[in-house]
């Protein structure tokens, strides 16, 4: 009885090796089956990367300009904006914009504090004096301007030959006729009490400069010199409040011929 114990154990063990054998052979293999792999590494050369998109608003004015007293929409005026710094020492940015056929503007400004300024002839020129437009970022506001005209206050703008141009005389005498020029405003008018400047170029006359009376004019008494030929006579006169603005048709020159 144990005997047949014994050899059934041994014939368990050699089962089960004979089994283990079976499993662990090698089986063969179709390469030509296995797919590709995939090639898992990038070329970074050859990936575009798209910037960010700024979803920031424009910042700035939009806005009409006015005549205050009509309400009519007013174009070509010129609008500017000066960006104020908070450090004197910093260069500062200036930005303009002219208002269209429909007094519509429209300007884009950098966040910041600025000063603005609206010109246009024939109107008073709005200037901010206290405070600031503040400008932030993505926000455009609304920016009515409204201009008043300009009341006409007469200024002196043109000097001209009224009489007394190419006469002709004996030298070293007076001509029988004044030189007469005349000083006209902005409209055309006579302007009264401006100043003239003369200057002779050949022989004298009675003073350096006279003063337009009240038909606008200044009469010259001109005395020939002592060379026979063409002599010379210039006046001229510059804006009120200015020694370098002339008037227009300054310098007018003012001929004679002097016989013996």
């Amino acid at each position: 009885m144990l005997k047949l114990k014994f050899s059934l154990k041994y014939v368990a063990l050699i089962m089960v090796a004979i089994a283990f054998l079976s499993c662990s052979k090698e089986e063969d293999i179709d390469i030509t089956s296995i797919e590709e792999p995939v090639n898992l590494q990038f070329n970074l050369e050859k990936i575009k990367v798209k910037p960010p998109i700024n979803k920031i608003n424009k910042s700035g004015y939009s806005g009409f300009v006015y005549d205050k007293k009509t309400w009519e929409k007013l174009e070509g005026v010129t609008i500017e904006f000066k960006e104020v710094g908070r450090y004197p020492s910093r260069n500062v940015k200036m930005y303009t914009v002219m208002s269209n056929e429909y007094g519509h503007f429209n300007i884009e400004l950098k966040p910041g504090r600025y000063k603005m300024s609206a010109a246009k002839t024939g109107y008073d020129t709005y200037v901010t004096n206290q405070g600031f437009y503040i400008v932030r970022i993505g926000e455009m506001s609304r920016l009515n301007i409204f201009l008043t005209q300009e009341v006409n206050v007469p200024v002196a703008e043109k000097i001209e030959i009224v009489s007394g141009n190419n006469q002709s005389g004996t030298i070293n005498t007076t001509l029988s006729d004044l030189v007469v020029v005349r000083v006209l405003d902005q409209l055309g008018n006579p302007f009264a009490n401006h100043y003239v400047n003369i200057i002779s170029h050949d022989g004298s006359y009675l003073t350096n400069s006279a003063i337009t009376d009240a038909n606008g004019l200044v009469s010259i008494s001109w005395t020939l010199g002592d060379t026979v030929g063409e002599q010379g006579l210039s006046a001229f006169s510059y804006k009120a409040g200015s020694s370098t603005i002339p008037l227009i048709g300054s310098i007018l020159n003012i001929t004679a011929t002097a016989t013996p």
